[in-house]
């Protein structure tokens, strides 16, 4: 099973060999570009590295392997307030199903903004304006074979511009191994893998990308910290790096204080602390609440808020 597992990672490379041509060339020949905001306050506060460390139901968006971890029954809900009075609201769910053997997860979406002035051909204002949103479904499965985490999701998304519309269908595939006794995690994803997007008579590949990831966890004094790093291999780009670390502090025995901190490379054009990521994460028993900026320059700050609730964990 571990040369099944290497055998996986030596695919990613070589599928990332492939698409070697597509670098930041490719920029804006893709459509669909909200898949790639970010989904979960603690996900983006540690750079987006998240291949070989997301164990809750986000890892919907990240690596549907990670699914395996849940803890039975937990739910997630996130608001992201981006630049350009544009907002960003998705609310997940996932449990685990003894009838599939494997845990079953879903999501939904929303990205919506103000509506938009309309300008005649020679640049005069309107006394009109127009909406534009963009939405997304995700149906996850994950189980374990041979002892190793696999997972896969399927995703329907649509846009909407005034009264035109465009859909796509894609899914992802993920599996995630353990090393020394869980101190070292490995991760490998395919995402947006699917059909071209339509918006009248233009087509547009989706944003594929081939994300490889570890995490490596280290105990202080029974509080852990926890390091994950991310190489991201998108179709439409130069390859980037995601870098991230939290500290869980417990005290109390109930409540949890995580701060984070994280970069992300590839932020090109953009002024200041472009890049760097930060939050803060609070726990009580199975409850959290998440905390995550992300600087973009002169465009402004993005800010999320999410809350994740873990049924079945132990509530003592």
């Amino acid at each position: 099973m571990k040369k099944l597992f290497l055998a996986l990672m030596a695919v990613s490379f070589v599928a990332a060999q492939s698409f070697a041509a597509f670098s930041s060339a490719g920029v804006g020949t893709t459509g669909a570009q909200f898949l790639k905001i970010g989904i979960g306050a603690r996900a983006v506060a540690m750079g987006e590295a998240q291949a070989a460390i997301a164990n809750d139901v986000n890892a919907l968006y990240w690596n549907p392997a990670g699914l395996n971890y849940m803890q039975g029954r937990e739910g997630s809900l996130m608001h992201c307030s981006w630049f350009d009075d544009i907002a960003y609201d998705n609310i997940s769910y996932g449990q685990e199903s003894e009838e599939l053997d494997g845990f079953i997860a879903g999501g939904i979406s929303y990205l919506s903004m103000e509506p938009i002035t309309k300008y005649d051909n020679m640049g005069n204002k309107l006394n009109e304006s127009f909406s534009a949103s963009n939405a997304l479904v995700v149906i996850g499965y994950a189980r374990e074979i041979y002892d190793i985490p696999f997972g896969a999701s399927i995703k329907y998304i649509s846009g909407q511009l005034e009264n035109e519309r465009s859909t796509a269908f894609a899914f992802d595939l993920g599996t995630r191994y353990d090393l020394m006794d869980g101190k070292l995690d490995l991760g490998a994803a395919v995402q947006n893998i699917g059909t071209k997007v339509k918006f009248i008579n233009q087509e547009d590949p989706l944003p594929f990308n081939i994300k490889l990831g570890a995490g490596y966890k280290i105990l202080t004094k029974g509080n852990p910290v926890l390091v994950a790093l991310d190489l991201n291999l998108p179709i439409d780009n130069d390859p980037y790096v995601g870098l991230g670390g939290e500290y869980i502090y417990s005290f109390s025995g109930d409540f949890r204080i995580v701060p984070r901190l994280g970069y992300k490379s590839g932020a090109k054009g953009l002024e200041g602390l472009s890049g760097i990521t930060g939050g803060m994460g609070f726990g009580y028993k199975q409850y959290s609440i998440d905390y995550a900026m992300a600087p973009y320059g002169d465009l402004g700050q993005a800010h999320r808020v999410s809350i994740n609730v873990a049924f079945d964990a132990p509530n003592e």
